[in-house]
């Protein structure tokens, strides 16, 4: 700092300097300096032509790119396009949502991006709940990242996606309607949904619970997080279609139990609602509960 402020007192600018410095938008020379700084240039008045050239093609470029990240958002095609290409740095983008967006597309697999941004550009032309968000449980979530989740699983398409009309205006539904297309042989409750989103580790397992009962096999030949009685998995089906796959778990537990909708809300208010851990002792306590309602 010190050493900057010497060279400012002491030292006068070329004319030559000077244009330079005003051609890069420079309010002064203190702010020329700090600019050389931050972008790894030489805070210094005794450049060469190469070096001041150097610095004009930077300025360029960067205001070329401000330009980029302050319209992206009103071009959302363009966006899928040079986040798939590896073209697009999400952390400048300024509006949260883009920025969410892109960062989805960022992190998903390169080998799965060309199939990914032609999947996109599709569904935005002919839906309109691509650029939406969706609640399940208590958390909120970005369609991206169920079609990035789909995009995944593209060999397991048994339609096309081209035949796919999607029918109604609603977002939730028109994406209800595409995976049920994609994936199903025979509809499915609507709960089921919220496993396209699901990020968390092993999360996988309910989109596999998903095409599996899809494809017309039973609730109770997949993996659950607990063992499904007959009547377990028939309550099951009956569940919200706002709940998460483990709300509709415990739904389908404690009416096959005997208990009814407002145990099952008291109960997945509760880390039960997401946790089957130890759940011998908590079906114990929740059949006390059923036989002695308060």
């Amino acid at each position: 700092m010190a050493k900057k402020k010497k060279l400012l007192n002491n030292t006068e600018p070329s004319k030559k300097v000077l244009a330079h410095i005003n051609s890069l938008g420079a309010l002064n020379i203190e702010a020329y300096f700090d600019w050389c700084v931050t972008h790894g240039f030489a805070a210094s008045f005794t450049k060469g032509s190469k070096t001041l050239a150097l610095e004009q093609e930077y300025f360029i470029l960067l205001r070329k790119e401000r330009e980029l990240y302050s319209t992206i958002d009103k071009n959302p095609k363009k966006l899928i396009e040079k986040a798939c290409s590896g073209m697009l740095d999400h952390k400048k983008i300024e509006r949260s949502f883009w920025k969410d967006f892109a960062e989805a597309i960022c992190l998903s697999e390169d080998k799965n991006k060309a199939s990914l941004k032609e999947l996109l550009i599709t569904i935005q032309k002919i839906s309109n709940f691509l650029y939406e968000d969706i609640r399940f449980g208590d958390k909120k979530f970005l369609y991206i990242e169920a079609m990035i989740k789909i995009n995944d699983r593209r060999t397991e398409w048994i339609r096309d996606l081209k035949s796919w009309k999607p029918g109604t205006h609603n977002a939730h539904r028109q994406f209800s309607s595409l995976i049920r297309h994609l994936f199903c042989k025979y509809d499915i409750p609507k709960f089921f949904d919220s496993s396209w989103f699901r990020n968390e580790k092993g999360s996988y397992k309910f989109r596999d619970c998903f095409i599996h009962i899809g494809l017309g096999n039973n609730i109770r030949t997949v993996k659950m997080p607990i063992t499904m009685t007959k009547k377990m998995a028939h309550c099951m089906m009956q569940a919200p279609e706002n709940y998460t796959v483990e709300n509709a778990i415990r739904w389908g537990q404690i009416h096959a139990l005997g208990g009814d909708k407002r145990l099952v809300s008291e109960v997945i208010a509760t880390n039960l609602g997401k946790s089957f851990s130890e759940d011998n002792f908590w079906v114990s306590f929740i059949n006390f509960f059923i036989q002695n309602p308060m």
